[in-house]
């Protein structure tokens, strides 16, 4: 939605508030589902 190319991306943060349930590394999956690069590097953040 952003207009932006997926191979201009060189990193994903992405936070998360209530992980239990969502599976093992939520920012490589959206990542994955955006058809990022396997390249980019992937950080959940939980607080």
């Amino acid at each position: 939605r952003s207009g932006i190319e997926s191979e201009s991306v060189s990193e994903m943060i992405m936070g998360c508030v209530l992980p239990a349930g969502q599976g093992q590394a939520p920012a490589r999956q959206a990542a994955l589902g955006a058809d990022m690069p396997l390249s980019v590097c992937c950080t959940t953040v939980n607080k």
